[in-house]
């Protein structure tokens, strides 16, 4: 995982002064790291609408695709009859 082996030079740099003012080292380590959280972040997005058409909601479960297909009527199943 490229988070972890991230941890010893995010020390080292700290310990350098490279979080402090305008350090290129800093600004290109920060970036770096915000580039990777951000393609973790969109790949968690791609398999969450690759998955969902196979998803169910609410009690008792309702077939997402049902819902979408308009076979269901999904209200009772998200809001109960309570």
């Amino acid at each position: 995982m490229k988070t972890g082996r991230s941890v010893i030079p995010f020390y080292e740099l700290e310990k350098q002064g490279g979080f402090q003012g305008v350090n290129p080292k800093g600004i290109a380590f920060a970036l770096e790291r915000l580039a990777a959280g951000a393609g973790e972040f969109r790949d968690l997005i791609v398999e969450a609408w690759r998955t969902s058409p196979k998803m169910t909601v609410g009690w008792p479960a309702v077939s997402l695709a049902d819902v979408e297909a308009g076979r269901v009527d999904a209200y009772l199943s998200l809001f109960s009859k309570d």
